[in-house]
């Protein structure tokens, strides 16, 4: 029997170290260990990755989006395709144009021309915060897109900005969003793509904006399909997940030193991280897919892990123990940066909407994702 008490009106909880669970489990063998704690008169239970685990078997028996199996890819747009990358020399966007030129596309990449391009790109030089000389830029470029992948938008006038020079210019319009979309205090588990709970400020609620700026745009012609990534991480990016070690520059020296890590929550938060290969072949698989034609999709890994874990699997890819883990405490934490609440909370994602589309699946385990992002540091 599994029993679980959340506090009222809360879906699933988003601060794991401040809610009420009770799970009995009747699995043999499963006596999972937890951290009792007192705050006044409520016990607080820290579960470990078994119960996590037990947790989503019971909430996901049915259609658990770690695992699944997608249908075959529709056959479509299989020859070379003109594509437009806003951005090309970043994480996200480099990623995005290494994949394209080695599936044979032509590609093009706005940037500011402040980094080299790779060889076999077409560069076209401009600030899109210059929205004048943006579009000048775009409006010089003869013919006709099959793909525009705006990677660096932000706010929603990049978003206008796509509406304005892309219209009819393009076949179809990938925006990358994220999964910060979502208000992390009423998320459910899993998460779909539908919501009537949406961040209302900071960087996840501009990207909302974003997004509706596209599904309610006049494009003529041109579709739309917009992809809400969760964590990326792989080779070009700095690595950690959590605060205070996210993006960490020193994370590779202090798991090697032994450094105990200050994680809050104590990384018992809940993540599908995306390698971003597996993202950029996603996008690219939409090219001409009218499956994706004015759909968003959640876009996460294929493997649901603890916080904590992404910083065990760094040590076991560098061949040292894992760092002590000391926990942060996750109010006070917010108190102190309230930005920071996409991150303390579970980060899991239905992605059955996303394997019926017959759209190319993130597949990579995160194992084997991790050791190459790793190897490419050391």
């Amino acid at each position: 029997m599994r029993e679980l008490l959340f506090p009222p009106g809360r879906a699933w909880p988003h601060t794991p170290v401040r809610w009420c669970i009770r799970v009995f489990v009747d699995v043999a063998g499963c006596r999972p260990a937890h951290a009792l704690r007192r705050a006044g008169s409520l016990a607080i239970w820290r579960p470990t990755l078994h119960v996590h685990r037990q947790l989503i078997r019971a909430r996901l028996a049915q259609s658990p989006p770690s695992k699944y199996h997608p249908p075959q890819s529709h056959e479509h747009w299989r020859s070379s395709l003109r594509i437009l990358s806003i951005g090309g020399s970043g994480f996200v966007s480099g990623t995005l144009v290494k994949r394209a030129l080695e599936q044979g596309h032509h590609v093009q990449v706005v940037t500011r021309g402040q980094r080299p391009l790779k060889e076999g790109v077409q560069g076209i030089t401009a600030d899109r915060k210059d929205r004048g000389g943006f579009e000048e830029a775009i409006r010089q470029q003869e013919g006709y897109w099959d793909l525009v992948v705006d990677c660096i938008g932000y706010d929603p006038d990049d978003a206008t900005q796509d509406v304005t020079c892309f219209k009819d210019r393009a076949k179809q319009i990938v925006f990358i969003s994220t999964d910060f979309v979502f208000d992390p205090a009423h998320r459910v588990f899993p998460q779909p793509e539908e919501t009537e709970h949406y961040a209302t400020e900071g960087y996840g609620a501009k990207k909302r904006a974003c997004e509706q700026v596209l599904a309610s745009a006049d494009l003529g012609d041109t579709r739309w399909t917009i992809v809400r990534p969760c964590h990326i991480y792989g080779p070009s990016s700095k690595l950690g997940c959590l605060p205070y070690h996210g993006r960490d520059d020193e994370i590779i020296n202090r798991i090697r030193g032994g450094e105990t890590l200050r994680l809050v929550g104590g990384g018992y938060f809940l993540q599908q991280p995306i390698l971003a290969r597996d993202l950029c072949d996603l996008i690219l698989s939409c090219a001409g897919n009218t499956e994706t034609y004015e759909r968003i999709f959640c876009a996460a890994g294929p493997d649901i892990i603890e916080s904590r874990t992404y910083y065990d699997e760094i040590a076991r890819c560098l061949g040292v123990n894992p760092s002590p883990i000391e926990e942060v405490d996750v109010q006070a934490h917010l108190s102190e940066h309230p930005g920071a609440a996409p991150f303390t909370c579970h980060r899991v994602y239905s992605l059955d909407r996303l394997a019926a589309s017959g759209a190319k699946a993130p597949s990579t385990s995160f194992s084997v994702g991790i050791q190459e992002h790793v190897e490419s540091m050391i």
